[in-house]
């Protein structure tokens, strides 16, 4: 019965004990939740930044492809319309204008 009453106590005396290394140790685990959460911010930012950056080299390049790509159309026209004068010149009869 002592030793029963005995075990007892020393369960009830460490149930602070158990209690208070419980709080530090969750104290300690959220610590270092809130720091891997700070870190995760940090990491989404650099990411986003990075490809709002990308996005706009990416943008500019499809600008000046699609400004070359006018140009070079707008050559093939004008080459396209040198030749059909050049025609026109050479053979006067196809000429569906008439000048009045």
């Amino acid at each position: 019965d002592d030793l029963e009453e005995h075990l007892g106590q020393m369960i009830v005396l460490r149930k602070p004990d158990l209690i208070e290394a419980a709080v530090r140790n969750t104290s300690k685990h959220l610590n270092e939740k809130d720091k891997i959460l700070n870190q995760n911010a940090q990491c989404q930012h650099k990411i986003a930044e990075h490809l709002r950056k990308k996005k706009g080299v990416d943008e500019r390049q499809e600008v000046e492809k699609s400004v070359t790509d006018q140009e070079q159309r707008y050559l093939k026209c004008l080459q396209a319309l040198d030749e059909l004068e050049l025609e026109n010149e050479t053979n006067p009869k196809r000429r569906r204008c008439s000048n009045k």
